[in-house]
């Protein structure tokens, strides 16, 4: 939290608890009761962060990485970004999500027939690619939709025991959209295992790499100084 702002909050306090604080030489700390909005800042990432035990007055933005140890509250926010990206939209102009989406096709019969379908994923100004997915084609020009779903095969079992994944997690490739309209992220694990993620469960075990991931690859649109 900004200093200015620590010191509008520690001004509300009791004088009895700041001498405990003076004594014990320790600096406050606050806990991210949630995350509200994101924004670019250049080429990185703010959040927009209400403390918990205070009011909206407070809510400060905050760089990533100030937000890295509060998973459950950025894996939330996530959660609810993807529900605004995939929800039913009115016919007419569409706004462009900041969360990437692949395309929506008339489902098929077999999990088979959509791997052979040709994949196509959706940038942040709404503009459709119909090439390879961002990152998982590279280097792979030759290789069918059925030998790449076989790469990324990898069982993640293994990690299941680990609170976070994020030292575990190399590099994510792409995010797409799978049968039912799961966002699902395909990653190559320290090991070089190629694995396969269902969104939910990475933005709760690797939320940082999922926001890098996203950071690289979006596209920003101008935001007011002002907010």
């Amino acid at each position: 939290m900004p200093a200015a702002k620590k010191e509008e909050l520690s001004q509300t306090k009791e004088p009895e608890s700041m001498e405990e604080e003076e004594e014990s030489g320790s600096e406050d700390e606050y806990e991210v009761e949630k995350v509200i909005k994101h924004r670019g800042k250049g080429k990185n990432i703010e959040f927009l962060v209400r403390w918990k035990g205070y009011g909206p007055e407070y809510d400060t933005w905050e760089p990533a990485e100030n937000v890295a140890s509060a998973e459950e509250a950025v894996a939330a926010y996530w959660e609810t970004q993807e529900k605004t990206a995939t929800a039913p939209r009115k016919r007419g102009r569409q706004e462009a999500s900041m969360v990437p989406q692949a395309s929506i096709t008339p489902k098929p019969e077999s999990s088979k027939q959509a791997a052979k379908k040709a994949r196509t994923s959706t940038t942040a100004n709404g503009i459709k690619d119909s090439k390879a997915p961002m990152g998982k084609g590279d280097g792979d020009d030759g290789a069918s939709d059925d030998d790449i779903d076989r790469q990324y095969s990898g069982n993640l079992d293994k990690y299941n025991d680990l609170k976070s994944w994020e030292n575990v997690v190399q590099s994510i490739e792409t995010v797409e959209q799978g049968e039912g309209g799961q966002l699902i992220v395909y990653a190559t694990m320290k090991g070089g295992e190629k694995v396969t993620i269902p969104t939910e469960l990475a933005y709760k075990k690797c939320p940082l790499k999922c926001l890098y991931f996203y950071q690289r690859h979006l596209k920003w649109r101008p935001v007011d100084e002002s907010e």
